[in-house]
Protein backbone atom coordinates (compact mmCIF):
# COMPACT_ATOMS: atom_id res chain seq x y z
CA UNK A 1 0.00 0.00 0.00
CA UNK A 2 0.92 3.56 -0.96
CA UNK A 3 -0.02 7.53 -1.35
CA UNK A 4 -1.64 7.55 -4.33
CA UNK A 5 -2.62 11.48 -3.74
CA UNK A 6 -2.58 14.41 -1.16
CA UNK A 7 -3.85 17.65 -0.51
CA UNK A 8 -4.31 20.16 2.20
CA UNK A 9 -7.68 21.52 1.90
CA UNK A 10 -10.43 23.65 3.71
CA UNK A 11 -13.27 21.29 3.26
CA UNK A 12 -13.84 17.79 2.48
CA UNK A 13 -14.91 17.96 -1.18
CA UNK A 14 -12.75 20.91 -1.70
CA UNK A 15 -10.36 20.38 -5.34
CA UNK A 16 -7.62 23.33 -3.84
CA UNK A 17 -4.49 22.31 -2.52
CA UNK A 18 -3.66 25.03 -0.41
CA UNK A 19 -0.04 25.79 1.27
CA UNK A 20 -1.05 28.76 3.09
CA UNK A 21 -4.43 29.35 5.53
CA UNK A 22 -5.55 31.99 6.82
CA UNK A 23 -6.51 31.31 10.78
CA UNK A 24 -9.19 34.16 11.15
CA UNK A 25 -11.47 31.72 8.55
CA UNK A 26 -12.46 29.88 11.45
CA UNK A 27 -12.84 26.53 8.85
CA UNK A 28 -11.55 23.02 9.63
CA UNK A 29 -8.20 21.96 7.35
CA UNK A 30 -8.60 18.96 6.21
CA UNK A 31 -5.37 16.35 4.92
CA UNK A 32 -6.76 14.37 2.06
CA UNK A 33 -4.91 11.09 1.33
CA UNK A 34 -5.93 8.62 -1.26
CA UNK A 35 -4.05 5.44 -0.47
CA UNK A 36 -3.24 2.84 -3.60
CA UNK A 37 -3.53 -0.53 -3.23
CA UNK A 38 -5.43 -0.78 -0.14
CA UNK A 39 -5.82 -3.98 1.68
CA UNK A 40 -9.68 -4.90 0.61
CA UNK A 41 -11.92 -6.12 3.13
CA UNK A 42 -9.60 -4.77 5.74
CA UNK A 43 -10.64 -1.99 8.16
CA UNK A 44 -7.45 0.70 9.02
CA UNK A 45 -6.13 1.91 12.09
CA UNK A 46 -4.60 5.42 10.93
CA UNK A 47 -3.51 8.72 12.60
CA UNK A 48 -2.19 11.85 12.25
CA UNK A 49 -0.21 14.60 14.20
CA UNK A 50 -0.40 18.28 13.52
CA UNK A 51 2.65 19.66 14.54
CA UNK A 52 3.51 23.47 14.51
CA UNK A 53 5.57 25.57 13.63
CA UNK A 54 8.02 25.10 17.17
CA UNK A 55 7.68 21.25 16.73
CA UNK A 56 5.04 20.44 19.67
CA UNK A 57 2.24 17.87 18.88
CA UNK A 58 -0.65 20.37 18.95
CA UNK A 59 -3.53 17.49 18.04
CA UNK A 60 -3.82 14.06 16.81
CA UNK A 61 -6.70 12.48 15.06
CA UNK A 62 -6.87 8.79 15.50
CA UNK A 63 -9.51 6.68 13.29
CA UNK A 64 -10.40 3.63 11.87
CA UNK A 65 -11.63 3.57 8.21
CA UNK A 66 -14.87 1.43 7.10
CA UNK A 67 -14.26 -1.74 5.61
CA UNK A 68 -12.21 -1.18 2.11
CA UNK A 69 -13.76 -2.24 -0.52
CA UNK A 70 -11.51 -0.97 -3.21
CA UNK A 71 -8.01 -0.81 -4.55
CA UNK A 72 -7.72 3.56 -4.10
CA UNK A 73 -9.27 4.78 -0.62
CA UNK A 74 -9.37 8.21 0.00
CA UNK A 75 -9.49 9.15 3.55
CA UNK A 76 -8.82 12.18 5.49
CA UNK A 77 -8.05 13.93 9.21
CA UNK A 78 -8.68 17.45 10.01
CA UNK A 79 -8.02 20.35 12.49
CA UNK A 80 -10.27 22.91 13.17
CA UNK A 81 -8.73 26.82 12.91
CA UNK A 82 -8.79 29.34 15.32
CA UNK A 83 -7.35 32.43 16.37
CA UNK A 84 -5.30 31.41 18.61
CA UNK A 85 -3.33 28.96 16.14
CA UNK A 86 0.33 30.10 16.06
CA UNK A 87 1.13 31.00 12.95
CA UNK A 88 4.06 29.89 10.70
CA UNK A 89 5.11 26.80 9.14
CA UNK A 90 2.85 23.34 10.00
CA UNK A 91 3.32 19.81 9.17
CA UNK A 92 0.77 17.05 9.25
CA UNK A 93 1.78 13.34 9.46
CA UNK A 94 -0.53 10.88 8.53
CA UNK A 95 0.54 7.05 9.98
CA UNK A 96 -0.87 3.42 9.68
CA UNK A 97 0.46 2.30 13.20
CA UNK A 98 4.21 3.47 13.43
CA UNK A 99 4.43 3.13 9.88
CA UNK A 100 4.67 7.14 8.20
CA UNK A 101 2.13 7.11 5.45
CA UNK A 102 2.59 10.20 4.52
CA UNK A 103 3.24 14.06 5.10
CA UNK A 104 2.65 17.88 4.04
CA UNK A 105 3.43 21.27 5.36
CA UNK A 106 1.67 24.51 5.09
CA UNK A 107 1.79 28.16 6.22
CA UNK A 108 -1.11 29.61 8.87
CA UNK A 109 -1.06 33.09 8.48
CA UNK A 110 -3.31 35.61 10.15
Amino acid sequence: MQVYQDSIALGKDDPNNLTAIDRRSGQEIYYRVTLQNAPIDKKLSLRCDWIDPRGTLARQNRWQTQRIDREVWPTYCRYQLNNAMMTGRWQVRMFMGDRLLDDATFTVKL
